[in-house]
């Protein structure tokens, strides 16, 4: 594992450490950010992106989700067949929050992805 990835880890450690307060009642919307990784043993690679994901509680237990995440450079480095690339996930999540941060859920999206060169 590089160091750019171990870096990537703390600091998604650190911030995954904040909670919320109990009290709070169950969000109607979902928004976050995250970085993300990719490795390939295949071309001996790896790669770093960002991403984004958005959630709507639409009844009860049903979640509808999406995410889309970005990826920069080239993969792979050294002989690039893909520029940066650009994937979206979209779908749904049944199933109870138990508490802020847990619960048991099925999850079922369908993706894009698109990129360049």
């Amino acid at each position: 594992m590089n160091a750019t990835a171990i870096r990537v880890l703390i600091a998604c450690a650190v911030l995954l450490r904040a909670g919320s307060a109990p009290a709070q009642s169950r969000p109607r919307f979902e928004v976050g950010a995250y970085v993300t990784s990719t490795t390939s043993s295949e071309f001996d690679a790896s790669d770093i992106g960002l991403g984004g994901r958005f959630s709507w509680n639409a009844i009860g237990p049903l979640w509808l989700d999406s995410e889309v995440s970005f990826y920069p450079r080239a993969f792979p480095d050294a002989r690039p067949f893909s520029g940066a690339r650009l994937e979206g996930l979209f779908g749904g999540t049944v199933g109870p929050r138990l508490g802020p941060a847990s619960g048991g859920t099925v999850s079922c999206r369908r993706g894009r992805c698109g990129g360049s060169g």
